[in-house]
């Protein structure tokens, strides 16, 4: 759930009846389903939606619809939903704004076969990689307390199959 400091509030999740991602808006009395945003339908799931500065919006997840898999991410303007371009082999899971208004995204991607940790950045315009020190691991959580300083948290995702918890740290700078 998201509330924007302009006061609309949104929630987010996968409705399974449809396997589809749904977007939902209060009204202030009662709640009402986004007849229409970027990227609806079938096997688009949105896994994380945060409000910003200024009335804006994110929600971020993938779209396993189509033989290519890709990924949805959308912001909210203050009037419309539009898309904000990501990395099409994305799968996020979490996003969150620091103080001062900078969006995250966090969750992973997959190479070689195996999760690789996800961190992005909003630069303004569209999503951009960040790097972070874990090898393999998938990211499910994110928060800020300050522009430089935030969590990220989810799970190493080693061969042996004995995930450990995954703890990473945002210093202004760099992710550790």
């Amino acid at each position: 759930m998201a509330v924007t400091s302009a006061g609309t509030t949104f929630a987010t999740g996968l409705y399974t009846g449809m396997i589809s991602g749904v977007l939902a808006r209060w009204s202030g009395k009662s709640w009402s389903w986004v007849k229409s945003f970027p990227e609806q339908g079938t096997y688009h799931w949105l896994n994380g939606i945060a409000a910003g500065p200024h009335g804006t919006a994110f929600s971020l997840g993938p779209n396993t619809g189509s033989a290519k898999a890709g990924v949805i991410s959308i912001r909210w303007t203050g009037h419309a939903w539009v898309r904000a371009p990501a990395p099409a082999t994305a799968d996020p899971q979490a996003v969150a704004f620091a103080p001062g208004g900078t969006g995250w995204a966090a969750g992973s991607t997959f190479s070689g076969g195996n999760s690789r940790p996800l961190v992005l950045r909003w630069n303004g315009h569209a999503w951009g990689r960040v790097t972070s020190p874990a090898r393999v691991a998938e990211l499910n959580g994110l928060g800020f307390a300050a522009a430089g300083y935030g969590w990220a948290v989810g799970r190493t995702t080693p061969d042996s199959g004995n995930s450990r918890t995954l703890i990473l740290h945002w210093n202004g700078r760099s992710w550790s």
